[in-house]
């Protein structure tokens, strides 16, 4: 089976293994991966030619198995990048690798499973960020590799490693590539929690009122002096 490309590009995916779509998405459909043998095999050139890149999709992991991949997109000959819902300690951590010595890597902490939580990755320039739920969980700037220098993306897969490390088990919903960094704010607007969970921010600038900005409304008020 397939999944569509909706973004009028045509770079449509394959589904592998026991890859399925579940009714029980974020919102929707969703991805469905069972850990043992699925995940989605992605058209050679989603990334080339790109000079900057922003990477986001919903997931809600059934375990957290390290070192498996929410991402894994490049060649072995010009380079990789990669999304890992955790490392062996415990990490989130985006990398861009074209050689031993020469890689990129910004970290957050470890994804939690059982929960939908948004994540995102952008890279310009040497810059590298990584985001959850629409807010910079970790950045690492001024980086030896920069998104041009993986020349040729012929290999890439939702929910796989080019090494054999674990498949991903969860749900994937609304994953999305650009060719451009995502502002603040657009991050943000595909991060909305809607009815997950309540979300503060604590914008007011006055009064004594705090604003949910999920859909559940659960709005706040400051109290004491």
């Amino acid at each position: 089976g397939g999944v569509v490309d909706s973004s009028g590009y045509g770079r449509h995916g394959r589904l592998r293994g026991a890859a399925a779509l579940s009714d029980a998405g974020r919102s929707g459909s969703a991805l469905a991966l069972n850990g043992v043998d699925a995940y989605v095999e992605l058209p050679d050139g989603v990334l080339d030619g790109v000079k900057e890149v922003t990477i986001a999709s919903w997931v809600n992991l059934t375990r957290v198995d390290a070192w498996s991949r929410i991402f894994d997109v490049g060649g072995s000959a010009g380079g990789f990048l990669y999304l890992t819902p955790s490392t062996h300690d415990g990490l989130l951590r985006y990398s861009a690798f074209t050689a031993f010595g020469n890689e990129a890597v910004a970290t957050a902490p470890a994804l939690t499973p059982q929960v939908w939580k948004h994540v995102a990755i952008t890279s310009k320039g040497r810059d590298y960020r990584v985001y959850v739920d629409g807010v910079e969980a970790g950045n690492a700037l001024t980086l030896p590799v920069a998104p041009a220098d993986l020349v040729h993306s012929i290999q890439g897969w939702i929910g796989r490693s080019r090494f054999p490390d674990p498949f991903l088990a969860g749900r994937v919903d609304d994953f999305r590539i650009y060719d451009r960094v995502l502002t603040q704010q657009e991050l943000s607007s595909l991060a909305r929690p809607q009815r997950d969970y309540a979300h503060y921010r604590f914008d007011e600038a006055r009064g004594s009122a705090v604003s949910d900005a999920s859909d559940l409304a659960l709005h706040g008020t400051v109290r004491g002096d």
